[in-house]
Parts: C-alpha cells; sequence; structure tokens
C-alpha cells in the first residue's frame, strides 16, 4: 500500500509532458515567425529578453525532454494500455484495423507531404518563408546584413579601404575587446555585448572622421555612414 505523502512518478511525469509541450509549441511558433538569423543577429532581435540563438536552444532542449518523458510516459506507465489499443477490445470485436490505417496514413502524408511539398501542407511552408522574407525586405536598406560574418580584415579593405592595423588600434584605444582583424564583426559583437550593426557604425564613424571628404561617402541611414 502506498503512503498518501509518497511522490507521485504518474502525476510528475505527466505536469512535465504538459510544460514540456506548452514550451516547444510557444517556442515554435515564435520561431516561424521570428527574422533570418543574420537579420535577428544584425539588430539583436529578442523576444521577452530572449535572442533568436537563445529561443532556438530553449526550443530543442525542451523538444528532447518532451521526447523523453513521452516515452517514459508510454513504456512505463502506459505500455499496457497502449497495446490495448492495437487489440480488440472484447473478442467478439473486429480488430481496430481502421483506427491504426488511418493513424499510419495520416502520418505518412505528414512525412511525405513535408518532403515533397504536398499542398495544404506546401502552404504552410510557403507561409513561414514568405514572413521570414518580409523581413529582410522591410531592412533592405541595411545593406551590410550579409558581411556580419566576414573578417574585420575583409570588412576594412571592402568598406573602409584603410589602413587595417590603424583601425584596429584605434578600435581597442576606444574600449573594445578585439583578438585581431581574423576576427569577424559578429565575432567582435559577441564579445562586447553589442550588436553587429554597432560595430559597424562604429567603424563607420571612425572611417568618416579619417574620410570625411572622401567622395561617395555621405551619411546614410542614422548617420551611420551607409551609402544611400
Amino acid at each position: 500500500m502506498k503512503r498518501e505523502n509518497s511522490f507521485n512518478w504518474r502525476r510528475f511525469v505527466s505536469l512535465f509532458i504538459f510544460l514540456s509541450f506548452l514550451v516547444v509549441a510557444l517556442t515554435g511558433i515564435i520561431l516561424y515567425l521570428t527574422p533570418p538569423g543574420r537579420v535577428a543577429r544584425w539588430f539583436d532581435w529578442r523576444f521577452l529578453g530572449l535572442s533568436k540563438d537563445q529561443l532556438q536552444a530553449v526550443h530543442t532542449v525542451s523538444s528532447f525532454a518532451f521526447l523523453f518523458a513521452s516515452i517514459f510516459h508510454i513504456f512505463v506507465f502506459n505500455w499496457r494500455v497502449f497495446l490495448n489499443y492495437l487489440k480488440r477490445s472484447r473478442p467478439s470485436a473486429k480488430p481496430p484495423v481502421r483506427e491504426i490505417s488511418a493513424a499510419l496514413l495520416l502520418f505518412l502524408f505528414l512525412c511525405l507531404g513535408s518532403v515533397f511539398n504536398w499542398p495544404p501542407l506546401s502552404k504552410v511552408i510557403t507561409l513561414g518563408e514568405s514572413l521570414k522574407n518580409s523581413w529582410e525586405k522591410g531592412y533592405q536598406a541595411e545593406s551590410r546584413i550579409q558581411d556580419q560574418d566576414r573578417t574585420l580584415a575583409a570588412y576594412i579593405e571592402l568598406y573602409l579601404r584603410g589602413d587595417a592595423r590603424k583601425i584596429l588600434e584605434k578600435m581597442r584605444e576606444m574600449g573594445l575587446r578585439v583578438e585581431g582583424l581574423e576576427s569577424t564583426i559578429r565575432e567582435i559583437a559577441n564579445q562586447n555585448k553589442k550588436t553587429p550593426r554597432q560595430i559597424a557604425e562604429f567603424l563607420e564613424t571612425i572611417d568618416a572622421g579619417k574620410n570625411e571628404n572622401r567622395p561617395g561617402r555621405r551619411a546614410g541611414r542614422m548617420g551611420s555612414g551607409y551609402p544611400e
């Protein structure tokens, strides 16, 4: 006979599965609507204080937790009940062929439909892509979003055309932590708890101070020195 105050594992696992499901569902919907990674990192996009990378981490961990808890729930607590679903409810009844077949067909349709873009599943994928592309269209003026993974040396050579070592020294003098010219813009941003966009604007400020009269350059958005 179990004591009333003993730990109820069945209740614990059921509640844990429910909470994991809520987190997986919520983060899945949010990630479905979020901007692409490069846009999210460029502007440090966040939801409830969490970056996209952090949301993806929560979603992944919660998915594994939900998976293992569900396996435990089925095979430990409800294995006999699950087997009964595959058997006749009574000797005179027919086997549950229709239910098993329907479940298998629906499962195969979802898997194959996702792979081969069958409607209406293809519309779900298309809608998600359209939503993500809409973020990029809204920031077309930010032409350097794709350059955040360039090294500092490559970025300076491509956009600033200044002395890379002098710019590196200036960045360090201004209090930025930079390991070297082979560090990427995104790595420098992460090391200094800034966005890649802020690092790019900082570089433009340094460059503008040295090349105020350089032809073809004028202040762009937010005075950041982006070409218009």
